[in-house]
């Protein structure tokens, strides 16, 4: 009874430290000078072109990940429907949520990173995440997107830099408006 039974599986490796979304190398001072390849973005536009041409008959294709995947399945989930466009494209981005971090955190890692956004969107989107979810929001139209939370998340809470309380406040904000103001949307929040 699995609807994926029949489904074949690609997996995109995670090594960048760009949540599967940036296209730049920086050079950070640890131990010495350290050149990081934030290079998701760029990898997951050489994968695309070999994925299609391998199922260039697919009907539907999902893009899942958790964690930093889950973020990469929001950043870039146009892209995958682009790279399919024939097939009904969806996205379930599990604990990856895009609740806005404290501080400056998302204009700095979207510089640091080099985070590739909608063309539309550059400059806003790389200082609010908001307006990044109203673009890719606009972008995906009625593709079907599912994001999974949990409402105490250690992790992602710790690296958005909010505590149990403010992230909880966030998260629900977050997933009010989506399911108000994204009809293919859906947001799911577990204790």
């Amino acid at each position: 009874e699995n609807p994926f039974r029949d489904f074949h599986l690609v997996y995109v490796p995670y090594c960048t430290g760009d949540v599967h979304a940036g296209d730049r190398v920086a050079t950070y001072q640890w131990l010495g000078s350290r050149p990081t390849h934030h290079r998701g973005a760029h990898n997951l536009g050489l994968f695309l072109p070999r994925v299609a041409a391998t199922f260039p008959e697919a009907e539907r294709v999902f893009l899942a990940g958790d964690s930093a995947g889950g973020f990469g399945v929001a950043l870039n989930l146009d892209r995958v429907r682009d790279a399919f466009p024939r097939a009904r494209v969806a996205g379930v981005d599990d604990s990856g949520p895009p609740v806005q971090p404290a501080g400056d955190r998302w204009a700095t890692w979207a510089a640091a990173w080099g985070v590739r956004f909608p063309p539309e969107c550059t400059a806003a989107c790389a200082t609010s995440i908001d307006v990044a979810i109203d673009a890719y929001r606009r972008r995906l139209g009625d593709v079907r997107v599912a994001v999974v939370s949990f409402e105490n998340d250690l992790v992602i809470r710790t690296f958005m830099g909010h505590d149990a309380q403010g992230y909880g406040v966030r998260l629900r904000a977050l997933a009010d408006r989506v399911d108000a103001t994204w009809a293919s949307a859906r947001y799911f929040i577990t204790p």
